[in-house]
């Protein structure tokens, strides 16, 4: 026959201590007591709670910060999915869902860096007292040999801690134009509706080696108009092809270029 006697754990034990010293009669607290909630329950309590940043809903997901990284280092859905598979990660969410969360994380990202190139814009006017400033300008390209259908250029300041001021992103080849191929027979009407209506991503049309000079051109070029700024000096290397392309077409009225040589590039 068993002997009923009081439970007397570890966890009872020290909620009891606590609650001694407290001075609280541990009897008459009714929300002193362990509770088993069904994941759903949980999940659907934690969806009502509010960000105290964007003041938006929570939309229950948890691994928002996956194709966060994902998209800073340029992988896609199935790159995602190699690399949770080979640190033993649980796998990402469908691609769909995967593509809904990069389209909704976007405009987010494009607000920061705006936001944060303003910042350095008025931090190297300020260093600078005025609004003629010396800058440096590099480009990159996706793959080696000037054979790259994508690149990349950015303007930088020469303050003490140098940050960047603009870019842009070259690109020869558009995705959505590739894929609209495969239905370019079987269904004209919708191949050229979607041609017609979509963001094409093209925006370059001469050799890949040229993306360099042509994008820190825009970015002279629009350096007015977005910051009301001008780029007096441009520091590069000895025998880049920038520095020709803006003294023969000047992007600003009345106004030379001067450059500064730079010997370690």
């Amino acid at each position: 026959m068993y002997k009923t006697r009081s439970f007397s754990g570890p966890s009872h034990q020290k909620l009891s201590n606590f609650l001694e010293t407290q001075s609280i009669d541990d009897n008459k607290n009714v929300n002193d007591y362990y509770q088993i909630i069904h994941n759903l329950f949980l999940l659907e309590l934690m969806k009502q709670t509010i960000c105290v940043s964007c003041k938006v809903m929570w939309n229950g997901d948890m691994s928002i910060s996956k194709r966060e990284g994902a998209n800073f280092v340029g992988i896609g859905h199935q790159g995602l999915t190699k690399l949770c598979a080979i640190l033993n990660l649980p796998t990402p969410i469908d691609e769909d869902h995967f593509s809904e969360t990069i389209e909704y994380l976007l405009p987010i990202f494009e607000s920061h860096k705006s936001l944060s190139m303003q910042n350095a814009i008025e931090e190297t006017c300020k260093k600078s007292n005025g609004c003629k400033i010396t800058v440096s300008g590099d480009g990159t390209w996706q793959t080696r040999g000037f054979s790259s259908l994508h690149g990349i250029v950015d303007i930088l300041s020469t303050v003490p801690t140098a940050k960047v001021l603009d870019i842009e992103r070259l690109s020869k080849k558009c995705s959505i134009c590739t894929g609209l191929l495969s239905i370019k027979n079987s269904n004209p009407n919708k191949y050229m509706e979607i041609k017609n209506t979509h963001q094409c991503e093209i925006n370059h049309f001469a050799s890949s080696a040229s993306m360099e000079v042509d994008g820190i051109y825009r970015l002279f070029s629009r350096s007015e108009r977005l910051y009301n700024v001008q780029y007096t000096h441009y520091i590069g290397d000895g025998d880049a092809k920038v520095f020709p392309k803006l003294s023969n077409d000047p992007p600003y009225k009345d106004i030379s270029i001067v450059k500064i040589e730079d010997v370690n590039h």
